[in-house]
């Protein structure tokens, strides 16, 4: 067989990174509020550098619902249409789903059946699991693991998601968001709490990458140990 023969055959645009758009979207407030939702068809060039281009928006249940796609178009990433190893300049069509589901929907109604203690500084706590031990001590290393939610219930970041190690962090040294300064000044090794941090006390107005401005954050953090 020759090796020649995969640069003569007819290579069509493919989109490879869908899930960094949909990871990454966020359910346009006012269309959750009056209960929009549904398919967005969108139409796409892949062009000869693998990056994305709007060719039009086919079908949408509400504007602010393709405005919210097409603002997280550059995220995406294809493989361009070949045909003997010449680019052709080629379209993809996809569907993008805003569906309010009911797991979505569930994930404030399961914080809000937690015992929740708060600070005069506006964190909150809800014990998952108290050891009992000495509090973490300044200047020292402590392991966690953490998962991070919005309001909505995803998942913006997480400790979690395959890697070997927990998190290290130096207690008080470790530039974190002043929410968990404050939490980790009065947790130890052993414990689980869920947090909630207001918006002053996380990222405040600012975007960050998969974070709204002026998102109140929730986590679920266990410290395992501390060196």
């Amino acid at each position: 067989m020759s090796c020649l023969l995969p640069a003569q055959v007819y290579q069509p645009a493919e989109i490879i990174s869908l899930s960094a758009l949909t990871n990454q979207i966020q359910y346009p407030e006012k269309a959750r509020e009056t209960g929009v939702s549904g398919k967005v068809l969108v139409r796409v060039w892949v062009n000869e550098d693998s990056t994305v281009t709007l060719d039009r928006i086919i079908r949408t249940p509400d504007s602010s619902l393709s405005a919210e796609v097409i603002s997280k178009l550059y995220l995406l990433k294809g493989i361009p249409a070949r045909k003997e190893g010449t680019y052709l300049r080629e379209a993809v069509t996809f569907p993008l789903l805003f569906e309010l589901a009911e797991e979505k929907l569930t994930f404030l109604q399961q914080m809000e059946s937690l015992k929740w203690e708060c600070l005069p500084s506006g964190l909150c706590y809800a014990w998952i699991r108290a050891s009992g031990n000495a509090s973490l001590q300044k200047n020292k290393m402590a392991a966690m693991h953490y998962t991070g939610f919005l309001e909505n219930g995803k998942v913006f970041d997480s400790s979690k998601n395959g890697k070997a190690k927990p998190f290290l962090v130096m207690i008080g040294k470790s530039n974190l968001i002043a929410g968990w300064e404050e939490a980790l000044s009065f947790l130890a090794p052993g414990d689980r709490v869920w947090l909630k941090i207001p918006p002053d006390l996380g990222y405040g107005s600012r975007d960050m990458e998969g974070i709204p401005g002026n998102s109140v954050l929730y986590f679920d953090l266990e410290v395992l140990e501390r060196f």
